[in-house]
């Protein structure tokens, strides 16, 4: 028997303590034990760089090459204000629904916004708030667009 077991921390525990996990499926007598021990810091952590101009020009503090936002901001690089949106979850706001893929899957989200993908020929394009529209998988006749 096989099992694949996922497990994803949502935090570091305050204390830095281990969390044990025990794993024991009905109708067997053997069980799995998994101690989670859990490195909240790294040692690039000490050279961050504080309002750091690759933050979207100082909105984050730069950290193992990863920019930590101030207060307000969101976004990889800072660059989102907090005010334009009331969720933290910016790609909600780049799908049509919660089954969808973000910006139609043609498309970016950048700061809870679709932003979409460039094609080779610039006549073709998507279009539409979350990407969803284009103008080249139409049906053609004599090489223009029907409808």
């Amino acid at each position: 028997v096989t099992f694949d077991v996922e497990i994803t921390a949502t935090g570091c525990p305050s204390n830095g303590k281990s969390e044990t996990i025990k794993i024991k499926p009905l109708g067997f007598s053997e069980e799995v034990e998994i101690v989670l021990n859990f490195i909240c810091e790294c040692e690039c952590h000490k050279d961050r760089i504080p309002d750091s101009p690759e933050c979207s020009g100082g909105h984050g503090t730069l950290e193992c090459g990863v920019c930590r936002c101030n207060e307000g901001w969101l976004g990889r690089l800072c660059e989102c204000s907090q005010d334009e949106f009331l969720t933290d979850d910016l790609d909600a706001n780049c799908r049509m629904n919660n089954g969808a893929d973000i910006c139609s899957n043609n498309g970016e989200c950048v700061c809870g916004k679709c932003e979409c993908k460039k094609r080779e020929n610039p006549e073709e394009r998507y279009s539409g708030k979350f990407c969803e529209c284009d103008n080249f998988t139409c049906d053609r006749s004599s090489n223009r667009l029907c409808g």
